[in-house]
């Protein structure tokens, strides 16, 4: 393998990112790359787009089969879309983006994109929501149970 092969390969290790095409016309999507541990891949494969689906459940399911119904009309979409796909024993968030859309001819077209790894990023949203939560709440009982102005039961002034 060549040395840019080689560094090309490391980035999208490090970085966790996949790179795709797709060709409407055969229904095969092409995958190299490291975006989750289920499609691990240093060598160009071949990934059956409905066993990909398999992967998910619910919203994310209906977000992914929209995002490939856009592909099949020839409309991509403008930004990535986000999901969640699950194998392995373990969930992965995702983030996929179409970069090229080649008109084929007879309504059919080859598309490139990538897909990035962005389960650390929502992990870390998800935690900071909560402890936004609890901290909200905290504030909340604090409130309830603290006075709050002068002349409260909490005020020991005398006349």
């Amino acid at each position: 393998m060549p040395f840019r092969e080689k560094v090309l390969l490391e980035m999208l290790k490090i970085a966790g990112v996949g790179m795709w095409t797709y060709s409407t016309e055969t229904g095969r999507l092409r995958y190299i790359g490291f975006a989750d541990t289920i499609h691990r891949h240093d060598e160009l494969q071949y990934v059956d787009p409905a066993d990909y689906l398999k992967l998910m459940n619910g919203e994310d399911l209906q977000t992914v089969t929209q995002f490939m119904a856009d592909i099949h009309a020839g409309r991509p979409p403008q930004e990535g879309i986000r999901y969640k796909i699950h194998g392995n024993g373990e969930d992965f968030y995702l983030e996929n983006h179409v970069v090229t859309c080649q008109p084929l001819g007879n309504g059919f077209y080859y598309l490139k994109g990538y897909v990035k790894n962005i389960t650390a990023q929502v992990m870390e949203a998800n935690r900071l929501c909560i402890e936004k939560e609890r901290t909200e709440q905290a504030d909340r009982l604090r409130s309830a149970f603290l006075p709050t102005s002068a002349g409260s039961c909490g005020d020991l002034s005398t006349e």
